[in-house]
C-alpha cells in the first residue's frame, strides 16, 4: 500500500494541473488527497478550487470547518492556524471584493501572527521582520 502522504501529494499534483482544465475533477481528488492525508494546505487549496467553481459558499465553509476544528487550548499553534486560516479567507474575500470582511480577515490575521510570535517566544529578528510584512500591506 502507498503511503499515505506520497499517495495525497501524487493527487494534489494532478488536482492542481487539472484546476484550469476541470475544476470538479480537480475538486474530486483533492478531496481524496484529504482522505488520505489530512493537510491544512489541501484545505487551503480545496476552498480556492470551490471559489473557482463559482462556489463561494463552499469555498467559506471549506475554511469555516477548519476554524471549528482548532483546539483553544493548543496555545503553540492555536494562533499561528488562525493567522494561516485567516489569511486564506482574507484571499477569498478580496476575490470576491468582500472590502470590510477582506479587512477585518487580514486584520484578524496579523494579530494572531504577533500572538503567535509572542506566544513562541520568537526572536527580536523575526518580530522585526513580521513588522515589516505589515508595513507593506
Amino acid at each position: 500500500m502507498a503511503d499515505p502522504y506520497e499517495k495525497s501529494r501524487e493527487l494534489i499534483k494532478e488536482a492542481t494541473s487539472l484546476k484550469k482544465t476541470d475544476i470538479n475533477k480537480a475538486i474530486s481528488l483533492t478531496k481524496e488527497a484529504i482522505k488520505s492525508y489530512p493537510n491544512f494546505d489541501y484545505y487551503f487549496k480545496l476552498a480556492s478550487y470551490y471559489q473557482l467553481s463559482g462556489n463561494n459558499n463552499e469555498a467559506f465553509s471549506v475554511i469555516g470547518k477548519l476554524v471549528g476544528e482548532l483546539d483553544f487550548n493548543d496555545v503553540i499553534n492555536y494562533n499561528t492556524r488562525i493567522h494561516q486560516i485567516f489569511t486564506e479567507k482574507a484571499k477569498l474575500l478580496y476575490n470576491v471584493q468582500d472590502w470590510v470582511d477582506y479587512f477585518f480577515s487580514l486584520c484578524f490575521s496579523l494579530w494572531n501572527d504577533l500572538i503567535s510570535v509572542a506566544v513562541n517566544g520568537w526572536s527580536k529578528d523575526s518580530l522585526i521582520i513580521l513588522l515589516g510584512r505589515m508595513k507593506n500591506l
